[in-house]
């Protein structure tokens, strides 16, 4: 029988108001982040079931970022924004290829000393899909044989584009020229969006380490197509180009853009649907001084745009606890449908001993914590800020309408709920 019903505000007024006054509200004021953006030293990439781990089995976390043309400009801009990145806590850094495979050797050694990877494109999409088999292998061998001594490589096939019968074997060709060149680590495909891998390559393709996604720009929940492809595969799952921010809603004309919690929204949901991580973008970025759909040609000061630190808070948040225990789980949050405009989602641990339940506008809902053990603990986080505040009540270990702090466009919480020893109910820092 359902439980009354109980509301778990989570701050008194006077410690909502402190917490308030006391985040951060400028970019920044964040935290950033110390050494090197990933320690590479753990080892090569695997696959592990839904994750990516090192060697030694620590879990990767891609937090990636797309400067698809950014090789063409010099060197020094390079390493500027590679410092900016690994400033921000980005691992992997999505950029095309085609200007040289020197150049692309120089700046990988540039990446490595950041501890960033860099996810190269052999070639955009609709250069490569015209090349012969033959010629796209021959090519992937060769750059494979320039690059295959670097740890912190990750090839993208593909790039933005659609696959029929004739292109599919050019990919395939060149996946295989690539393990020719003696390339051992992750290979991905980049494709057309809203789409998926798996809308092209069956799991037959042994080639594909990973099932990459473009969910695309417009303001549809992601939720339903990371869900589709965690059904048609086996493999890790990435949106690799979600809504950039301040692009033109849809790709459209103007004058509504992709707003910071539009951004947040889409690396929630992605993350909290069974992603391993995400990638970020910005209108600025992608087309390093480009002014397609509303950008300014401002790189620089796009670098240092809002959502690049929410994505650092994110990852911060995940990567407080085991990236490989986690769960999507819509049955904690039963009433509601990832249909929706803003639906919650929930992950779990495998041990039923942590939860993380995202709130896209804040608000209420019920939620069910039936699945839990022992006396609970509670805390809001909020992905604007990356701080956590502790709530006044435990959770009820039964079904209760939970309230987030706030409610409305741009306020969305995450509540972490944990399983605690009876004798230790403090709530962690």
């Amino acid at each position: 029988m359902q439980s009354p019903t109980r509301s778990l505000t989570a701050l008194t007024f006077a410690s909502f108001l402190l917490t308030c006054i006391t985040s951060p509200s400028r970019a920044e004021d964040v935290k950033a982040w110390n050494g090197p953006a990933c320690n590479i030293q753990h080892g090569t990439l695997q696959i592990e079931g839904r994750a990516v781990v090192h060697e030694d089995g620590t879990p990767f976390w891609w937090r990636g970022d797309t400067v698809w043309f950014l090789l063409k400009w010099k060197e020094q801009d390079i390493e500027r924004y590679l410092e900016n990145r690994r400033s921000k806590g980005f691992t992997v850094i999505q950029m095309v290829g085609s200007y040289g495979f020197k150049k692309m050797a120089r700046v990988t050694k540039l990446a490595l000393e950041k501890g960033i990877y860099m996810g190269w494109l052999p070639t955009w999409g609709n250069r490569g899909r015209e090349w012969s088999e033959k010629e796209y292998a021959d090519y992937c061998k060769r750059l494979a044989g320039t690059l295959k001594e670097f740890p912190n490589v990750i090839f993208i096939l593909g790039g933005d584009v659609q696959v029929n019968d004739k292109s599919r074997k050019v990919w395939r060709a060149g996946a295989g020229g690539l393990r020719a060149g003696g390339y051992k680590g992750i290979i991905a495909f980049h494709p057309i969006g809203p789409s998926s891998t798996v809308d092209w390559f069956d799991e037959k393709e042994t080639w594909l380490s990973i099932a990459m996604l473009q969910s695309g720009h417009a303001l549809k929940p992601n939720t339903k197509i990371v869900e589709r492809t965690l059904k048609a595969t086996k493999r890790p799952v990435i949106d690799g180009e979600p809504r950039y921010e301040t692009i033109f809603v849809g790709l459209g004309k103007g004058p509504d853009r992709i707003k910071p919690h539009d951004v947040r929204n889409a690396a929630y949901w992605s993350v909290f649907s069974g992603s391993f991580g995400h990638t970020y973008g910005h209108n600025d970025c992608w087309q390093p001084g480009g002014k397609d759909w509303g950008g300014s040609g401002d790189f620089w000061k796009a670098l240092d745009a809002e959502g690049a630190f929410d994505m650092l808070h994110l990852r911060r948040l995940m990567q407080s606890r085991s990236a490989k225990t986690w769960i999507p789980d819509q049955s904690l949050v039963p009433k509601s449908s990832a249909d929706g405009d803003h639906p919650i989602v929930a992950i779990r641990a495998k041990n039923n001993q942590s939860a993380l339940i995202y709130f896209p506008t804040g608000g209420a809902t019920q939620v069910d914590l039936s699945k839990f053990k022992g006396p609970l603990k509670a805390k809001w986080f909020d992905p604007r800020t990356g701080n956590s505040t502790p709530t006044n009540d435990a959770p009820a270990q039964t079904t209760s309408t939970i309230q987030a702090p706030t409610t409305g466009e741009n306020n969305d919480w995450v509540l972490i709920v944990e399983s605690v020893p009876a004798s230790d109910l403090k709530l962690d820092k």
